[in-house]
């Protein structure tokens, strides 16, 4: 078996597609020291460096020499503490719902819940292009999983028509693609879902902190809360909130509960400031998304596929291929800022895109230096 793998790695060097790790030296806000040298960081997801705030790092420091590190045991022995269950009810405020569970990780979340929810008399309609675990979670309890491209309502509606048969029907929508920076047009999305009543789990993952007024996703940007959905995401670690029956059942019901490492009540509190921060940020969001929006508006004049919403810190530029996409990435590397480069994952497909993310700390010089780096591999392609 080892040469087999060992000739598999030997393929993805040659075409250029062998990840490894590249250890940081250091990150602040907007930079990072990576690869042997400091670049302007396009990479981040900590869109407002709460992982550098003063306040949040308080909130761990603290909860750290009161408790100490790691959990010490499974939460449903003894590894909850008041930190872990003060997160939980400000996320599901945050959220609008009744209550919620924190995670270690969005794999581990997702996992929990369907393995706790669904069987093999039960479907779960997803787009193939989602890039999170739920269709590796259905494979686990023999549910089937049936495609639909999120993008095009009347392929919902297809979909829909052949799952009739089934005794619970899912639906798992990605709020925000994190590869494209689209956004779900979740009205028309849950109103042709009404056909069949599904039970409708959303991916808020991408979209906390940028979309919506306190930054709570695209589900309050669009009112789709009366539909009662079931949200899953990532802060530091990861949760899902819905109603308190709902997050019962999968204490009671869901295996990989009995043995969750739990997050440790560190980042549970820093996880609670940050979110305070998080809901009282509209005028830094808004700062990001005009940085966003002349960033994409100016790579479009130069040619480039851009796409994305104006709502988000994303953007990304389409291109042929990975190694395509790579190159540019390896010339941004150059030129002194990172982005990354991600493989698309719709089948029969090499598309692939080069993602920045924007973030609050960058300077006017830092954003005209990528647009000006970019231009020039424009010229030169």
């Amino acid at each position: 078996m080892l040469e087999e793998l060992k000739r598999e790695l030997e393929l993805l060097q040659a075409a250029g597609r062998l990840r490894e790790f590249h250890p940081r030296l250091a990150r602040g806000k907007g930079y990072i020291q990576i690869r042997g040298r400091k670049l302007v960081d396009f990479t981040s997801w900590d869109i407002f460096n709460l992982g550098q705030d003063p306040k949040v790092k308080r909130a761990a420091q603290h909860e750290l020499e009161v408790e100490g590190i790691g959990s010490g045991s499974a939460r449903l022995c003894s590894g909850t503490t008041p930190a872990h269950l003060s997160c939980e009810q400000s996320i599901a405020r945050f959220l609008g719902c009744e209550s919620s569970l924190l995670f270690s990780s969005l794999n581990q979340a997702i996992l929990s819940l369907i393995t706790a929810v669904a069987s093999e008399r039960d479907c779960i309609l997803v787009d193939e292009r989602v890039q999170g675990p739920v269709m590796d979670a259905a494979y686990l309890v023999n549910c089937d999983v049936v495609n639909f491209n999120q993008s095009d309502p009347d392929s919902l509606a297809k979909a829909l028509e052949g799952v009739k048969q089934y005794r619970r029907k899912f639906l798992y929508l990605e709020s925000l693609s994190p590869t494209d920076g689209s956004i779900a047009d979740l009205t028309t999305l849950l109103r042709i879902a009404t056909k069949v009543a599904p039970i409708v789990i959303i991916d808020e993952s991408s979209a906390l902190g940028m979309v919506g007024l306190r930054g709570a996703g695209v589900i309050e940007s669009t009112g789709s809360t009366s539909y009662n959905p079931i949200i899953v995401g990532t802060l530091v670690g990861a949760f899902i909130a819905g109603t308190k029956i709902l997050t019962s059942y999968i204490v009671n019901r869901s295996r990989s509960m009995l043995s969750e490492n739990i997050l440790t009540s560190a980042i549970a509190q820093a996880t609670e400031v940050a979110l305070g921060q998080i809901e009282l940020a509209s005028a830094r969001r808004e700062r990001v998304r005009i940085a966003a929006a002349r960033v994409r508006n100016e790579l479009g004049l130069l040619g480039y596929s851009v796409e994305g919403s104006n709502l988000t810190a994303i953007i990304s530029l389409g291109f042929a291929s990975l190694n395509a996409a790579q190159q540019v990435t390896d010339a941004l590397i150059l030129s002194g800022f990172l982005t990354e480069a991600i493989a698309s994952t719709a089948p029969l497909t090499e598309r692939a895109y080069v993602r920045l993310i924007v973030n609050e700390a960058h300077q006017e010089t830092e954003i005209s230096g990528v647009l000006a780096a970019l231009a020039e591999l424009r010229r030169r392609v």
